[in-house]
């Protein structure tokens, strides 16, 4: 086992120590209840959680609550002040501009996962900052990590009980955060890659673009994923030495 593996699980159980204690489940805020809230809801049921779901419409939340194991739904405030972790499954001007002065007191030391794909535009320049950087900006107290866009909201259940793992990177410049973070996309049924800094962020929403690039048939939206595979060393010298 690497040291880098080490201390992702070390600051798993450090981070789970801190928001989680002995006994208790993790309680999840998920702010959002569209295709993607709604996939993670169900992903995350009966995996050790609490669910407090909280929607612009709120019928759309509560009725979700009345499908999901141990999920129940409510307003954004208290939503957001039950749970430790808080997924933000909103587009992000919608996060910035509206959700973030709402709750902004509210998410102090809480972990604050973006999941939005904003993409570019055909014809814009890349943003000089990413979704999450904009987050961060507008959520200082919270340490906001981005994980889970480079996965379809239609095939995540599917996905994550595959035989095949698909890999989850995850940026943020908080590796508690990171930690806890790895910790539920891996009760999911992913295996998880810590991308570095939140300012890597960047890369991480361009990698499913990315992606749509290398196949871009009418339903590759809904189907592609990333598993990183790591080449032992033995393994990348013969490799080498079949190209040289």
């Amino acid at each position: 086992m690497n040291t880098q593996t080490l201390r992702w699980r070390e600051g798993t159980a450090r981070r789970r120590a801190a928001v989680m204690p002995s006994g208790t489940k993790t309680a999840i805020s998920i702010v959002g209840c569209g295709q993607m809230g709604t996939a993670l809801a169900r992903a995350l049921a009966g995996k050790g959680t609490r669910l407090f779901l909280t929607s612009r419409v709120r019928r759309s939340a509560a009725q979700l609550a009345r499908q999901v194991q141990g999920a129940v739904a409510g307003p954004l405030e208290w939503a957001v002040a039950n749970g430790d972790v808080v997924i933000l499954a909103t587009p992000v001007d919608v996060t910035c501009e509206e959700i973030a002065p709402r709750i902004r007191g509210l998410v102090k030391d809480k972990v604050l996962i973006d999941v939005s794909n904003p993409g570019l535009l055909e014809g814009r320049e890349r943003p000089e900052l990413s979704a999450a950087e904009r987050i961060a900006q507008a959520m200082p107290a919270g340490h906001v990590v981005k994980a889970l866009n480079c996965v379809a909201a239609k095939r995540l259940g599917e996905l994550s009980s595959s035989h095949e793992r698909l890999t989850i990177p995850v940026a943020g410049d908080d590796m508690w955060a990171k930690a806890c973070v790895a910790d539920l996309v891996q009760r999911i049924g992913f295996e998880t890659a810590d991308a570095g800094a939140l300012s890597s962020s960047r890369w991480v929403e361009g990698l499913s673009w990315l992606l749509l690039q290398i196949d871009n048939s009418a339903d590759a939206d809904e189907t592609l994923g990333l598993p990183l595979v790591r080449v032992q060393a033995a393994e990348a010298g013969a490799i080498q030495g079949g190209t040289s």
